[in-house]
């Protein structure tokens, strides 16, 4: 019976140790009191026997199961409790997790309907702005054009590049002649500006 084992020392495991041995002792006991009856003989006797035999053995280890029961049951249930405990505290943490996965959830879907009423509201506030300033461009077009003579030759004067090309300036794009006759007269008395480059044109 080397497999039994014994706990360590305090009053619970020292008594839990002595039911222990004692079931072990009667196990021994039963052992060798069966061990002297390996003749065919003695097989057959102890059959008859059995009953007388066993009795008492019987009652013994009923006892000691029992008591080794009732050290056994406070422990499984003090056992269960707090497995049930933990598995209660496991529990509240797992909810309390789900809460926040439901309350970052939520606030993922509040702040994505803010950005997204946000980017609609800038985009028509956008789309108005390009609106209004296209139909201002469009009215200052309207304008100038009306205001555009019509039918009238405007005279100009030719200006050469030092490639030779000839690039037309009107005079409606000075304000007075003046304007137009001061730059003309800048070149025409500086060679080396370019005045070479003027020509009158029609």
């Amino acid at each position: 019976m080397s497999w039994l084992t014994v706990l360590p020392e305090d009053r619970f495991t020292t008594r839990l140790c002595d039911e222990i041995a004692l079931c072990r002792s009667l196990l021994d006991q039963f052992h060798t009191k069966i061990k002297a009856y390996e003749s065919f003989v003695s097989r057959i006797w102890m059959v008859a026997s059995e009953e007388k035999e066993l009795a008492p053995w019987r009652y013994q280890i009923s006892e000691c199961r029992a008591a080794l029961h009732d050290l056994l049951g406070p422990i499984s249930i003090l056992q269960l409790h707090d497995t049930g405990e933990q598995l209660r505290r496991v529990g509240s943490q797992v909810q309390y997790v789900g809460s926040r996965i439901d309350n970052v959830h939520t606030e993922v879907r509040a702040l994505g309907v803010l950005i997204e009423n946000y980017l609609s509201n800038g985009i028509t506030h956008m789309e108005s702005e390009i609106r209004g300033v296209a139909a201002d461009v469009q009215t200052v077009q309207q304008a100038v054009h009306k205001t555009l003579p019509r039918n009238i030759s405007d005279p100009f004067f030719y200006v050469r590049n030092p490639l030779g090309e000839r690039i037309p300036i009107p005079l409606s794009a000075y304000h007075i002649f003046d304007d137009l006759d001061r730059i003309l007269g800048a070149y025409c008395h500086r060679p080396e500006t370019g005045s070479r480059y003027v020509e009158r044109g029609d």
